[in-house]
C-alpha cells in the first residue's frame, strides 16, 4: 500500500513537472496559426522609437495572397523591409528527405505618409497560398510617440493595424544605454537589439538572401528581452498602445516617493522632538539618549540591510553554485535577528531604565525615523550616482 502510494506520488511530481515545462516553453514557441505581431522597440534620448517588428499573416482567403496593406501610427522613417518564405530542401547523402529553410526578399512598400500615420501597401516577392502565412519583417523609426518633460520621457507607442483580426502581439520595450526605463503599461486601442537589417547590401527586389544569422535574428524578434506587454484577440484595426517613462537619472522616475519619503521623515523626527519637549522631560539627558538610541540604531539597520543585500546578491559569483544556498539563509538569518534586536532592545532598556514607557514608545518611533532618513538618503545619493 505505502509503495503504491509512493509511485502514485512520484508520477503526480513528474506529471506536474512535464505541465509545467512546456507552460514555461509556451512563450518561446515557434510561429503560431494565425495573424500575431511580434515588435522589439528601443527609445533613445532624442525621444525616437527604433524599432523591428515581425508580422504573421495568414492567407484564410481561397486565392493566393500578394499584397498586403498595413498603417503604423505616427510619422515613421521606413529603413528596411523584407519578406521571410520558408521552402523545403531535398537533403543530401544517406539520408533521404526533406528539410525547411528560409529565404528573405527586400521589398520596397509603397508609403502615404499622413499627419498621424503612414499607410504602407506591399507587393510580396512571392505569393502566399490558402492557409499559408506571409511574414513581412520591419526595421523603422517613429517620431511622435515620446514627450519629454523635466528629464522625464513618457511614451505612448503603438503597435501596427491591419484589416485583419490579431490572434497575438507582443511588445519588448528597452532603453538605450545610460537610460533607465520605468512604469511600463499598456491598453488596447479599440475601434469606434537595435536591428542591424537595414546594413543588408541587395540590389535587387527579387533577390533573394540566405541567411542563417538573419533567420537567427528572425527568431529572435519573437523573443526579446525587456520589458514585455502582451495582448490577444484584436479586431481589425485595433492596435495595442504600450506607455512608459525613462529617464537619464532614476531620480527623476522616482522624485514623488523621494518627496514622500522625505516629508515621512521630517513628521516623525518632529512628532518624536515635539514630544520629548511638550511633555516636560525633567532631564534633557533622556532626549539625548532618545535621539542618539534612535540614530545609532536607525544607522546600524541600514548598514545591515544593505551589506547583507549586497553579499547575497553577490554571493553566487564568489561561491559557486554549490552552497550559496545555505550561506545566503545563515546570512538573512543574523541580518533578521539583528534587526529585531536593534529595533526593539534600545526602547525596552530606555523605558525600563527611566520607568517610562513614553521614553520606550518615543525611542522606537526615533529609530524609525532615522532609518528612513538615512536610508532615503542613501536612496538619493545611489540614484544621481
Amino acid at each position: 500500500m505505502i509503495k503504491t502510494k509512493l509511485r502514485l506520488s512520484l508520477l503526480f511530481v513528474v506529471l506536474c513537472t512535464l505541465l509545467m515545462s512546456n507552460l514555461a516553453l509556451a512563450d518561446w514557441s515557434d510561429t503560431t496559426l494565425g495573424n500575431n505581431q511580434y515588435y522589439s522597440i528601443y527609445f533613445d534620448e532624442e525621444g525616437e522609437a527604433m524599432v523591428v517588428a515581425k508580422l504573421e499573416f495568414q492567407n484564410t482567403g481561397q486565392e493566393d495572397l500578394n499584397i498586403i496593406e498595413i498603417e503604423i501610427p505616427g510619422q515613421v522613417e521606413l529603413l528596411n523591409t523584407l519578406q521571410k518564405v520558408e521552402y523545403e530542401v531535398e537533403s543530401e547523402g544517406s539520408w533521404q528527405g526533406y528539410y525547411t529553410d528560409y529565404k528573405y526578399y527586400s521589398l520596397d512598400p509603397e508609403i502615404d505618409q499622413g499627419s498621424d500615420s503612414a499607410t504602407l501597401t506591399f507587393e510580396l516577392s512571392e505569393v502566399v497560398s490558402e492557409q499559408e502565412q506571409a511574414v513581412i519583417i520591419l526595421y523603422y523609426k517613429v517620431y511622435g510617440y515620446v514627450e519629454e518633460d523635466w528629464g522625464v520621457f513618457d511614451f505612448d507607442f503603438e503597435t501596427i493595424k491591419s484589416d485583419v483580426n490579431v490572434e497575438y502581439v507582443r511588445v519588448s520595450v528597452n532603453v538605450v544605454n545610460n537610460l533607465f526605463l520605468k512604469d511600463v503599461g499598456s491598453e488596447i486601442d479599440y475601434v469606434k537589439t537595435y536591428a542591424t537589417v537595414d546594413s543588408l547590401d541587395v540590389e535587387m527586389a527579387n533577390e533573394a538572401i540566405y541567411s542563417e544569422n538573419l533567420e537567427d535574428y528572425s527568431r529572435s524578434i519573437e523573443r526579446q528581452s525587456g520589458q514585455i506587454e502582451t495582448s490577444n484577440a484584436l479586431d481589425p484595426n485595433e492596435n495595442l498602445i504600450v506607455s512608459g517613462s525613462y529617464s537619464k537619472y532614476q531620480i527623476l522616475l522616482n522624485i514623488w516617493k523621494v518627496v514622500a519619503g522625505i516629508f515621512a521623515v521630517l513628521a516623525i523626527i518632529g512628532f518624536v522632538i515635539y514630544s520629548l519637549t511638550s511633555l516636560n522631560i525633567r532631564k534633557k539627558q533622556k532626549g539625548k539618549e532618545v535621539l542618539i538610541s534612535g540614530f545609532l540604531s536607525g544607522l546600524s539597520l541600514v548598514l545591515v540591510f544593505g551589506l547583507s543585500s549586497y553579499v547575497i546578491n553577490n554571493l553566487r559569483t564568489w561561491v559557486g553554485y554549490t552552497i550559496d544556498g545555505p550561506i545566503t539563509a545563515i546570512i538573512f538569518l543574523i541580518a533578521l535577528i539583528f534587526s529585531v534586536a536593534a529595533l526593539v532592545l534600545p526602547p525596552i532598556y530606555l523605558g525600563f531604565r527611566h520607568k517610562n514607557a513614553l521614553i520606550g514608545i518615543l525611542a522606537a518611533g526615533a529609530i524609525v525615523g532615522f532609518m528612513t532618513l538615512i536610508g532615503t538618503i542613501t536612496l538619493i545619493l545611489f540614484l544621481v550616482f
